[in-house]
């Protein structure tokens, strides 16, 4: 199931590596950043949105022993929606700015 655009709608509920959080009640991890969103619980950790990000916006992150991807250059993405459309479990939503 991909990422739900209400959730990016929400007030974030915390701050982590300069980006919202959302939804993370535990033992839900959320959904992080703001206009490129993450949801780290869909996230499988494959790292194909790092790869062909051309602006290097995602970082890896290891969340109890499993990697995750992290938004936290999201302020220079320039919208092009190649992470949206590699990722396989589609755990990324880009808003415009």
């Amino acid at each position: 199931m991909p990422i739900d655009p209400k959730i990016v709608k929400l007030k974030a509920i915390v701050q982590h590596n300069g980006h919202g959080v959302r939804n993370a009640k535990a033992p839900k991890l959320g959904v992080h950043g703001d206009n490129v969103a993450v949801d780290q619980d869909l996230c499988i950790g494959c790292g194909s949105c790092k790869q062909v990000c051309p602006i290097n916006v995602y970082d890896m992150i290891d969340v109890a022993g499993k990697q995750k991807s992290d938004p936290v250059r999201q302020k220079e993405c320039i919208e092009c929606r190649a992470c949206e459309a590699v990722c396989p479990v589609k755990c990324i939503l880009i808003s415009p700015k």
